[in-house]
């Protein structure tokens, strides 16, 4: 995901910077998060397509982790540092 951030930073001739411990920090929460919007989908039917589940836990939980209070200012940084 960062990667991405990163990549399009460049192609705008802005260098979007992370430390290895935000990313390994990022990367704790994310995990966390990932279990805890998993178990909401713990019980969902054979009716959903696999990756399309997967994408929306992934989904879910990027965003979870982006609107805490912790990373909220983090990912802001990125985002107006990337206009549209």
């Amino acid at each position: 995901m960062l990667s991405v951030f990163q990549l399009v930073g460049k192609k705008r001739g802005i260098a979007i910077n992370v430390t290895s411990d935000e990313l390994k920090e990022l990367a704790q929460e994310i995990a966390r998060q990932m279990v805890k919007v998993g178990k909401r989908y713990e019980k969902t039917g054979a009716t959903v397509n696999r990756e399309t589940l997967l994408i929306t836990i992934y989904s879910e939980t990027l965003n979870e982790v982006m609107t805490e209070e912790k990373w909220k200012g983090f990912f802001t940084n990125i985002f107006e540092a990337i206009p549209a």
